[in-house]
């Protein structure tokens, strides 16, 4: 089953732009292409982060994934 970034974040009302600064990109492109590849699994640093930016559990943002380590 593919992510759910997209799908919770625009739920929540924030911008690619957000999450992208957040994560200490400049821009949103990096970000959007992680959004968009639904087979993208993060690491475990990278997933918390997610979590902790969209105020959802790992389990909500990436249903039966394994993030690896």
């Amino acid at each position: 089953m593919a992510h759910r970034l997209e799908e919770i974040r625009k739920s929540k009302g924030i911008t690619q732009t957000h999450v992208a600064l957040k994560l200490g990109y400049k821009t949103s492109s990096y970000y959007n292409s992680i959004e968009k590849d639904k087979n993208y699994v993060p690491k475990l640093d990278m997933a918390y982060k997610l979590s902790e930016i969209l105020n959802e559990p790992l389990e909500e943002l990436f249903p039966n994934e394994k993030i690896l380590v």
